[in-house]
């Protein structure tokens, strides 16, 4: 079993209660960049010792939010593959759906993989719905979008002789030939989330990791749905290291004085400074699930 230490990187000076929206049409004024600065210096820190406690660390991207102020995953991704000495890196994920080039997702990963000597963990997801428009993308055809934009970064990765040529439905290149290569053969692990059963049996066709956000007691079934394709398709049982979960830990803060519930104002002062993180695991059952 691996833990991964995960944080979205939030900016809780914007959530004021003034604000009708936390995502896509929120105003950038409400960033204070210097605060944002201590933030990203303060979460920078707290993986380099999840790295010396032994965790591994996750990071994710959303865009035009305060809730996630990581529009580009692959920033921290980078400078934790030379600054950690262990953990495994992942990302999860890239909204490769919603992303324009591709190619440029694989030369991201190939250099923070070779930059990491072989710990960069790769998550690929659709993306939520309401950055759809950021991205200047339709939602019809998502799916259809997301699986050619992985088809075409696994080959980039794993093509070594040379450019090929790709003629897709969604995506068009005259030359592909990724540098670096990758460091790990033939290239990075692959997470993917799903809750669909179709979904979930395309990722088990490809043997990758299954990843669930905030599934509750759904995780079983979408874990069965995963044993289950695995089967139909002839292929082995697979092992607990194709299954991943979260977990969510709600802590409520008391007032040292009054015993009464921290305010919104309050709270947002204390959790600031200490952490707003989620565990990540892989594993093969949760035994609160039975």
């Amino acid at each position: 079993m691996r833990i991964y230490h995960f944080s979205e990187q939030p900016c809780p000076e914007a959530w004021g209660e003034q604000n009708a929206s936390l995502r896509v049409n929120l105003p950038s004024r409400n960033c204070d960049p210097r605060a944002m600065a201590e933030h990203y210096h303060h979460r920078l820190d707290e993986w380099l010792l999840a790295d010396e406690l032994g965790l591994d660390i996750m990071v994710n991207e959303h865009h035009a939010t305060a809730t996630c102020a990581t529009p580009v995953a692959a920033v921290p991704l980078a400078i934790l593959a030379r600054q950690t000495k262990r953990a495994r890196l992942l990302t999860l994920g890239y909204p490769i759906a919603n992303r324009l080039d591709p190619v440029r997702v694989a030369e991201e990963f190939a250099m923070i993989d070779v930059i990491s000597r072989g710990r960069l963990e790769m998550g690929l997801v659709r993306g939520v719905p309401y950055e759809v428009p950021l991205s200047v993308r339709s939602a019809v055809g998502q799916m259809d979008r997301f699986w050619e934009a992985h088809d075409l970064i696994i080959r980039a990765m794993t093509s070594i002789d040379g450019p090929f040529d790709w003629q897709g439905e969604h995506f068009q290149y005259r030359n592909v030939n990724v540098w670096p290569r990758v460091y790990q053969q033939p290239h990075p692990p692959v997470w993917i989330t799903g809750r669909s059963p179709q979904n979930i049996r395309e990722i088990a066709e490809r043997g990758y990791v299954l990843g669930t956000f905030l599934s509750g007691f759904q995780t079983k079934e979408l874990f069965d749905h995963y044993r289950k394709a695995c089967a139909d398709l002839g292929r082995p049982a697979p092992a607990p290291d194709r299954f991943s979960c979260t977990y969510g830990l709600t802590i409520q803060l008391r007032s040292f004085w009054t015993e009464s519930p921290l305010s919104p104002r309050s709270l947002r002062r204390v959790l600031v400074p200490v952490s707003r993180s989620v565990v990540w695991r892989r594993t093969s059952e949760v035994s609160a699930l039975g």
